[in-house]
């Protein structure tokens, strides 16, 4: 293993009510958060099966929750506690510790199952090979994948978390910089309704 190579995973505890609110009125409180474990368990199995980078999990809204403790006991993941007032503080802090220790950081949610390990391996190549910045981008206005090499606070002040720039936003923000960008196509994550029926198209075994 690379141990100057970290993929930090952003997840909520599957607390009904809770995560993928927008899935309620489809599949009811308990229900998508059934569908919210899942994903995460299923974004853990496939940022393991690298053997590129150190895998982190980094949890809201207590790295305590049983769920965690028991990704942590079935794949070796440490677990850390995200720390800040919004999203944009929680990452930036999960960045700024990680790149203390490592020449490459990167950042994935546990939403989008269009991700696959080799799509991971293709971003460190870049980060390890001239770029500072890698990106792939969600239909929604997001990201699905952040990873940087360098830290700047910059990149996650005055952004609209949930919004639809928020990835032209950070993207600007990098240029801004006159850092070396790499963008990947863009991918789709399960936030919708209508993502259900595209979820039910791929063969993820969600189990």
């Amino acid at each position: 293993m690379n141990s100057r190579v970290t993929l930090i995973i952003f997840a909520k505890a599957p607390v009904p009510g809770y995560v993928k609110t927008r899935l309620i009125p489809l599949l009811g409180p308990q229900g998508a958060a059934d569908t919210h474990k899942k994903l995460t368990e299923h974004s853990i199995k496939v940022a393991v099966r690298s053997s590129l980078y150190q895998v982190n999990l980094w949890c809201t809204p207590s790295a305590e929750d049983e769920f965690f403790f028991r990704m942590s006991e079935n794949y070796s993941l440490q677990l850390f506690q995200q720390t800040g007032n919004n999203l944009g503080e929680r990452m930036a802090f999960a960045f700024k510790e990680t790149l203390v220790s490592n020449d490459v950081a990167l950042i994935i949610g546990t939403d989008c199952p269009m991700l696959t390990h080799s799509d991971i391996e293709m971003i460190v190549g870049k980060l390890q090979n001239g770029h500072e910045a890698a990106i792939i981008p969600a239909e929604d206005g997001g990201y699905v994948l952040l990873g940087l090499r360098k830290f700047s606070s910059t990149l996650f002040e005055d952004i609209i978390w949930g919004g639809a720039d928020v990835y032209e936003q950070t993207r600007e923000k990098i240029l801004a910089l006159d850092w070396k960008l790499y963008e990947h196509e863009t991918f789709w994550d399960v936030d919708r309704p209508e993502d259900i029926k595209r979820l039910s198209t791929l063969d993820l075994k969600l189990n």
